[in-house]
């Protein structure tokens, strides 16, 4: 099974446990030891990468150790807030909100207006940035604009009387 070690090689074994290094040609024997072995056979590396391989994970235990890993268990966790790449607009992670995407984020601006109106919003529901800053979601700038026709193109803020373009 095993190789014992001869008195040269526990001596060089005992002088690198002990902080000493071995020399140059110490160093080079060994390299040459090591090559005249050659490379592993066959059976040798299906042994190491059987011992390698874990023993197949179950459904049950994959899903709940990705359950760990979820919102603010997880270390790359934000806060549930991202910004989109499109205009900027501002999504919050709501997993249970009838508007949630596919990864459960909904827009907040979206939110905020359902919290005023006490109700979900409908699909022909739309809310307008008073001051055309589509991350600011306070509750003064969000305005309810139902259908398409007076949203898009420009309109005229009822408060500030500035043109804005709605795209």
């Amino acid at each position: 099974m095993g190789r014992s070690h001869t008195p040269e090689t526990r001596a060089k074994i005992s002088a690198a446990n002990t902080g000493k290094s071995p020399s140059l040609e110490t160093r080079a024997k060994m390299s040459a030891s090591r090559k005249r072995r050659g490379p592993a056979s066959v059976e040798t590396r299906a042994k190491i990468s059987a011992g390698l391989t874990g023993r197949p994970r179950s459904v049950e235990s994959r899903a709940k150790s990705a359950l760990s890993k979820t919102g603010s268990k997880n270390p790359q966790w934000k806060g549930g807030r991202i910004i989109t790449g499109l205009g900027g607009y501002i999504k919050i992670k709501s997993r249970d909100h009838p508007a949630a995407d596919m990864k459960g984020y909904v827009l907040e601006h979206r939110i905020v207006m359902e919290k005023i109106l006490g109700r979900y919003l409908t699909n022909s529901e739309k809310i307008h940035h008073r001051n055309g800053i589509k991350n600011d979601n306070r509750p003064e700038n969000l305005e309810l604009v139902v259908g398409h026709g007076a949203h898009y193109g420009y309109v005229i803020c009822p408060y500030c009387r500035k043109h804005f373009l709605i795209q």
